[in-house]
């Protein structure tokens, strides 16, 4: 069985104390909390998958 692997990337923005916050819309972890992140592509450094 091939496996595709998968990276993502997570950001920290913070302000006046406060983190935040994204919510999951679709997926597994819908109506979850979340730190904002993404996928990485294919030779794309994790600073440009956000």
């Amino acid at each position: 069985m091939n496996q595709i692997q998968r990276y993502g990337v997570y950001g920290i923005v913070m302000n006046k104390g406060f983190i935040l916050l994204t919510l999951k819309k679709s997926g597994p972890y819908k109506g979850l909390w979340d730190l904002p992140g993404g996928g990485i592509e294919f030779g794309e450094s994790p600073d440009r998958g956000l």
